[in-house]
């Protein structure tokens, strides 16, 4: 059976490779597809940009793992849903339409992100935290910026982005991330997961820009 394709390889630097669903690893190059089931996996020196159907992108600095777990679309083509996981590492994300209605999904250790409506945020992954930002105020940082990709987002779409964060374990809690100038915090103790909404510095915001830049840039190609 056909492995279904979801998205493509945009930008690419270092070492990058792909699980596909039959086990086989390869790496990957500029402009090589993306099926349901892959399980992307960036090395030491590897960052990858990616675009799917919707008009998604990631961005996955090194060290990072995500798997493409669910691409669902309707009858009549457009996406009904998309579960992307990333177990470890940093990543900029900005989403497509998937997300006007809660439809994307990224599942982490330690919680999930939902998203309502087009916008990104950068997550960082440590073994003992989760740090979520709206990527929208780090944008905020780089004058003019206007990116489009195949006039499905434009920059303005990413002023009200808001996003669901449900935190894993035996209670969750639900936090909605609306504020560009708070993050959520999560991080490991013992059992139980502690919780923050934490005001950044600018000079916090700027140690985030790097991934912001990557997603603007894979957004643009």
């Amino acid at each position: 059976m056909t492995p279904e394709v979801i998205g493509k390889v945009r930008s690419l630097t270092g070492s990058v490779t792909v699980i596909r669903p039959n086990g086989v690893a390869v790496y990957v190059d500029v402009g090589d597809t993306l099926a349901r089931g892959d399980v992307i996996e960036t090395g030491a020196d590897g960052r990858v940009g990616i675009t799917f159907d919707d008009g998604t992108v990631f961005s996955l600095s090194t060290g990072a793992r995500m798997a493409l777990d669910e691409f669902v679309c309707n009858s009549d083509g457009a996406l009904r849903s998309a579960l992307f996981s990333v177990s470890q590492g940093t990543f900029a994300f900005i989403a497509g339409r998937a997300a006007k209605n809660g439809r994307l999904s990224i599942n982490t250790p330690f919680a999930t992100i939902q998203g309502s409506a087009q916008g990104g945020g950068i997550v960082i992954l440590t073994l003992v935290a989760f740090t979520f930002v709206l990527l929208q105020e780090i944008q905020a940082a780089t004058q003019d910026i206007t990116f489009v990709l195949d006039d499905i987002v434009t920059y303005k779409d990413l002023e009200h982005g808001t996003f669901v964060i449900v935190t894993k374990g035996d209670k969750p809690q639900v936090i909605t991330v609306d504020d560009p100038e708070v993050g959520v915090v999560i991080t490991s103790t013992g059992p139980e997961l502690n919780v923050q909404q934490v005001t950044h510095s600018a000079t916090q915001m700027a140690g985030l820009l790097a991934a912001a830049q990557e997603a603007s840039a894979t957004y643009r190609l």
